[in-house]
């Protein structure tokens, strides 16, 4: 039976111009914005004729981390035919950045699509806000284009989206939230891996989910205002330095519904709620709507946001 990957977290075999492949093709990026781009790649075997394939894109404003893979890896969520893509987020404005499709097949055989580049347009991309604080913070999220962008949402521990959120759907249980395989009350596993780290695995360099006391320090230490921002509710939160964010009451996701939107926030941390076997299921996050602000727990299987921080 096929087996098809849409991520990898090998190493890879260099890549150069002159050892790209036929087997993979990269194709010019499209829908370019100061933050953001389309990427589409097309697999140029058949498909059936391997036990497993691995696929995606690589992508680094540096191109000599393209082949030594400390570039972004691109977790591609569709396949019409032989063509993936992907939109990737989190992009500095005005700036050449440089791609190539890759196709693992059997575990084994890398194979590498052309080097190609595109440049980011001016506007607003990617910045990390210096509020003041131990970090800075995203001027977006995961996963938006612009400031009041709601972005995607992830279950916690979880770094692609998905249709359906619930337990069923959930990585780290097979028994619909009664005991879980990683990430549990019996520990030692209670801060988020950078490998189930949306922050860092689809920003990647260094990018990560905050920490609940990095949230708490956003909460004591800066001035939260409750306001509308091109017709987005949300807080614009502005630190003792004059500098600013805006955090959109993008609300959450459970089954397949999206409750909240324009009225609260649910934004994870990168901690897991441990006091018993009950606390497990749930993770720790900012919430806040325009009368309350503070911290609580959610669910993990629930579709939250993501603000990233870096150092």
């Amino acid at each position: 039976m096929l087996t098809i990957f849409v991520a990898c977290e090998k190493k890879s075999n260099s890549i150069s111009e002159g050892n790209t492949s036929e087997k993979v093709a990269s194709i010019s990026a499209t829908k370019i914005t100061p933050s953001s781009a389309l990427l589409t790649g097309q697999i140029g075997v058949e498909i059936e004729a391997y036990e497993s394939i691995e696929f995606g894109m690589l992508i680094s404003n540096d191109k000599s981390k393209l082949s030594s893979y400390d570039g972004r890896k691109l977790l591609c969520s569709n396949l019409i035919g032989k063509t993936f893509s992907i939109e990737v987020t989190g992009l500095y404005s005005e700036t050449k950045y440089y791609y190539c499709s890759y196709l693992i097949l059997n575990d084994m055989q890398y194979e590498y699509g052309s080097i190609k580049s595109f440049n980011t347009e001016n506007g607003i991309g990617l910045e990390a806000v210096d509020l003041g604080l131990s970090v800075k913070w995203a001027n977006m999220n995961i996963g938006a284009n612009t400031p009041e962008g709601y972005g995607n949402y992830y279950a916690w521990g979880e770094t692609v989206t998905k249709k359906k959120y619930d337990w069923s759907t959930y990585f780290d249980t097979k028994d619909r939230g009664n005991n879980f395989i990683k990430y549990n009350y019996r520990g030692p596993n209670y801060i988020l891996a950078l490998t189930e780290d949306a922050a860092y695995v689809n920003w990647g360099e260094k990018w990560r989910m905050p920490t609940e006391s990095e949230y708490n320090a956003l909460i004591d230490e800066c001035t939260w205002t409750w306001t509308i921002q091109n017709n987005v509710n949300g807080y614009k939160v502005t630190g003792k330095n004059g500098n600013s964010i805006f955090l959109p009451a993008s609300g959450c996701c459970n089954d397949e519904l999206l409750p909240r939107g324009g009225e609260g926030g649910y934004y994870w941390s990168s901690r897991l709620k441990v006091m018993n076997i009950y606390d497990a299921r749930q993770a720790n996050l900012l919430y806040f709507d325009n009368k309350y602000l503070h911290m609580s727990t959610d669910n993990r299987y629930y579709g939250n946001s993501i603000r990233a921080v870096c150092k």
